[in-house]
């Protein structure tokens, strides 16, 4: 993103690579209670807001928004402006999946 924003590929990527990012940090959270995942879903369910691993709804937002992104960046091949990719997916969910996670994004 630093070096060609206005490429929509290179935000495409961006977004990609922020899902990923917070799946790692997820499977990072649920591997502190001795709990893994096996796919989206399953771990979508371990820490959807009423699940025993529940992450605080914020957190869950952010997640579920990423999800979403992601799967669009990626198989939909929607096209993400640049303010939607700096401020809201790199500058507010992903970091607030790694406060939470206590991981720095």
């Amino acid at each position: 993103m630093q070096t060609n924003a206005m490429d929509a590929t290179v935000r495409q990527r961006a977004v990609i690579a922020a899902f990923h990012c917070a799946v790692h940090c997820i499977a990072a959270y649920l591997n502190r209670y001795g709990r893994s995942s096996s796919s989206h879903e399953e771990r979508k369910a371990l820490v959807r807001r009423n699940g025993l691993l529940a992450v605080p709804k914020p957190v869950w937002d952010a997640y579920a928004y990423l999800d979403r992104s992601g799967y669009l960046a990626r198989y939909a091949f929607e096209q993400f402006d640049e303010r939607e990719v700096r401020a809201d997916i790199l500058g507010r969910a992903l970091p607030a999946i790694a406060a939470f996670v206590k991981l720095d994004a």
